[in-house]
């Protein structure tokens, strides 16, 4: 199954950023903490929305687990492959997509760092500022908000989780069994959608809207 897996994701995302290599998996199978190694059975590297979808849905009929990753940073085992199967690292989804400063929120890809909004929000909307992790610049925004992480301007607005505003995420498409018992499968967005800010926040503050990890049973 394992060539045949990795053949598949090669038509979706290209050969270049696919690998079964022993030594890749090998990499992808711990994170800095201290829990142990699992390996994974393939590691793919989409780069649209689409291409996540065709991996989560090749993932149903192959009935095998994926475990999306951003930096990589966590210390507590969560991108680890407890099951084998694929991890697919955002890394090439990074993108910010808008920046609204009237409303006071941001669309970002689920690989866009910390650093990245920092950066942008500097450049082209000085008078923003987001909530900046004690991490480092390369950490993930879809990964703080997944561990309801908090930074310098959480006393205003809450955890990073608190300021999810929406998400974009492939859905039931990719669970045709939904609502019924099997395999346990992970539907992650590839990028996010926000609305307006939930509630007053400073008014120099941005309630951003970043992607998160949902799980779910199908």
């Amino acid at each position: 199954m394992t060539t045949d897996l990795i053949t598949r994701l090669e038509k979706i995302v290209g050969p270049r950023f696919v690998s079964g290599a022993a030594e890749e998996r090998y990499l992808y199978s711990m994170d800095p903490g201290t829990m142990p190694p699992s390996i994974p059975d393939a590691v793919a590297m989409p780069a649209t929305t689409e291409e996540v979808r065709q991996i989560v849905l090749l993932s149903n009929e192959l009935k095998v687990p994926v475990v999306p990753m951003g930096a990589g940073l966590v210390l507590s085992g969560l991108t680890r492959a407890l099951k084998g199967g694929v991890i697919i690292d955002m890394k090439r989804m990074n993108h910010i997509l808008e920046v609204n400063p009237q409303s006071r929120y941001a669309v970002v890809e689920g690989g866009a760092s910390e650093g990245m909004l920092k950066a942008y929000l500097k450049k082209h909307h000085p008078t923003l500022k987001h909530s900046m992790p004690d991490a480092p610049p390369i950490a993930t925004l879809a990964g703080n908000i997944c561990i309801h992480g908090s930074g310098h301007l959480s006393v205003l607005g809450g955890s990073h989780s608190d300021m999810l505003t929406g998400m974009e995420a492939p859905g039931r498409a990719a669970c045709p069994r939904a609502g019924s018992p099997g395999p346990r499968c992970r539907i992650f967005p590839a990028c996010s959608w926000a609305g307006p800010a939930p509630r007053a926040l400073s008014p120099n503050l941005v309630s951003s809207c970043f992607p998160a990890i949902n799980t779910t049973t199908c």
